[in-house]
């Protein structure tokens, strides 16, 4: 079995149990009360990095799951959530909003859990190389409007996946907000996922 293989899996394998834990929140979220989300970010084996960008200037860790490289910055209209993963590893933080940004490191799955029915829609780039590759689960459907997409990728209902080329950018139209991305950047590479809400 390839690496990729193994990964892709690994993907599918981690968006059903998102989807079995939520127990149907997925499903509701379009009319669920605001409420603090849960960000989560877990090694998918090896080690890792992390940038995320929220569009809540309250979000804060979940201080038992935290070393001391993990930190929030909070600015005037967003806050940056960072931090490094080894095998094994967990973060959690809260916040509200939408993810808008994720620079992503390694191996690195990032969950929202209790998401709150916020649903804007967006322009979703996806950007990187070095043959890395990536999934992205949604809370509405994503479409192929900006014809930059190679065979090795795809979108099918609230999911897209694909590889990322030397300086390649995949781009989609997102109707909702990003619950689940999960990267594998290969060695000196980044695998960068912006929503422009």
């Amino acid at each position: 079995m390839t690496r990729e293989t193994s990964n892709r899996r690994a993907f599918l394998k981690k968006a059903a149990l998102t989807t079995t834990v939520g127990g149907g929140v997925l499903a509701s979220a379009g009319t669920a009360a605001a409420a603090d989300q849960k960000l989560i970010l877990e090694s998918n084996g090896g080690s890792g990095s992390y940038t995320v960008y929220v569009n809540d200037t309250g979000a804060s860790g979940v201080s038992s799951t935290l070393e001391s490289g993990d930190e929030v910055d909070s600015g005037s209209s967003k806050s940056r959530i960072s931090g490094d993963l080894s095998d094994g590893d967990r973060d959690e933080y809260t916040f509200t909003g939408q993810v808008t940004a994720a620079i992503l490191r390694g191996d690195v799955w990032l969950e929202v859990a209790n998401p709150n029915g916020i649903n804007l829609g967006g322009r979703l780039d996806i950007e990187g190389g070095g043959d890395s590759t990536y999934w992205v689960k949604a809370s509405q459907d994503m479409r192929d409007d900006y014809s930059n997409l190679e065979s090795t990728d795809s979108v099918s209902d609230d999911t897209c996946d694909g590889t990322l080329g030397f300086s390649d950018t995949d781009s989609y139209y997102l109707d909702g907000t990003i619950y689940a991305i999960s990267a594998s950047a290969t060695d000196g590479y980044s695998v960068t996922v912006s929503h422009d809400i």
